[in-house]
């Protein structure tokens, strides 16, 4: 019975993970279209508890289905860029 219940716990982590990683997707999207450079950085360094996994806060698309680094790019903020490029690759 231990093992059933370890994997619904299992589940349970990785779901709310997945959904952390939306939310803090999206409020990168919003910093970004605001050009907040500083609120960026802060989603971006969240840990995995409190932001989700990385990948996925970077994956995430708006309404016109652009992730904050495609925005970034077409509104030219280069240190935003900067930092989603790096974060990207790590």
């Amino acid at each position: 019975m231990s093992d059933e219940w370890d994997k619904i716990y299992d589940a349970f982590n990785s779901a709310n993970e997945v959904k952390m990683s939306n939310l803090t997707g999206r409020k990168i999207i919003r910093a970004v279209k605001e050009r907040n450079v500083d609120e960026v950085k802060k989603l971006l360094n969240l840990s995995l508890d409190d932001g989700g996994p990385l990948l996925f806060r970077l994956t995430v698309q708006d309404e016109e289905g652009k992730t904050a680094l495609e925005i970034a790019k077409e509104e030219g903020y280069t240190e935003i860029i900067t930092l989603l490029n790096f974060n990207e690759k790590n």
